[in-house]
């Protein structure tokens, strides 16, 4: 989470071009969207039993359990072709942009929705980010596959999201309680890929498909040095923070 923040500050300063990163997590972690309370989302003792990190995230959105998927990060200015895009704009683009890595592997996934479909309608804030598919996330057979959120300033963006890549439906129904599981609507990749898509080829799927669009060629480059900088302050001072990640109290980071 420092890092995706670093890159979002890089993104709006103009020190970096649009960045795209894919990772996954070292043990499970539950990541909360910016505004939720993080008593009322999830079982903070089965968490603990259960070695699950909890972390809140720049970007807002719903509960989201990292485990089992592949996360990513786009960060990137308000110009060039993401000049005068709305939200849903590139909510929109960051969709069409998987859709075709998952349709290239043979994933089936469902249509793409018009985009003078109405804004989604306001969804219950305790639910888990793959409960409900919103209008712009890629479903299959009307399951959720991916979902996403983002923070805006005047002058870029960050989006993060999760592909979810098997569904543990049992270490869900523990971490966020019986009755959210249940109402939980999702698919992973493995179950949709007939050859059993790992995560690293997923990986280098949606890398490629971003290279492709974007029109730049993908590298492995490290963080800036100011990047790296400021995701260890981040890291050490805001989100090991129970202030930032349980209270939703600003941490002022010195960065």
């Amino acid at each position: 989470m420092a890092v995706d923040e670093a890159l979002f500050h890089s993104a709006v300063e103009r020190l970096a071009p649009p960045t795209v990163r894919l990772y996954g997590w070292s043990r499970p972690t539950l990541s909360i969207g910016f505004r939720q309370e993080l008593t009322k989302t999830c079982d903070l003792d089965a968490c603990r039993q259960l070695g699950v990190d909890t972390v809140r995230r720049l970007t807002g959105g719903r509960a989201v359990l990292h485990h089992r998927e592949l996360t990513y990060c786009v960060a990137a200015g308000a110009e060039g072709r993401f000049r005068g895009l709305s939200v849903r704009d590139v909510y929109l683009w960051v969709s069409d942009v998987l859709r075709r890595a998952f349709e290239t592997n043979g994933i089936p996934v469902d249509p793409a929705p018009s985009r003078t479909d109405k804004p989604d309608r306001t969804l219950d804030d305790a639910l888990p980010c793959f409960a409900i598919p919103a209008r712009h996330e890629i479903t299959s057979g009307g399951r959720k596959l991916v979902g996403g959120a983002q923070k805006w300033s005047r002058r870029g963006f960050v989006q993060h999201g999760s592909v979810l890549m098997e569904l543990d439906a049992a270490l869900w129904s523990k971490v966020l309680g019986e009755d959210a599981a249940a109402q939980t609507e999702a698919v992973g990749v493995v179950e949709l890929s007939r050859n059993r898509l790992t995560t690293s080829r997923l990986m280098q799927l949606v890398a490629s498909e971003f290279e492709r669009t974007l029109g730049e060629p993908a590298s492995e480059d490290e963080l800036l040095p100011s990047e790296m900088k400021m995701a260890t302050v981040l890291a050490q001072e805001k989100y090991a923070s129970p202030e930032w990640n349980v209270l939703r109290r600003p941490v002022a980071a010195s960065v």
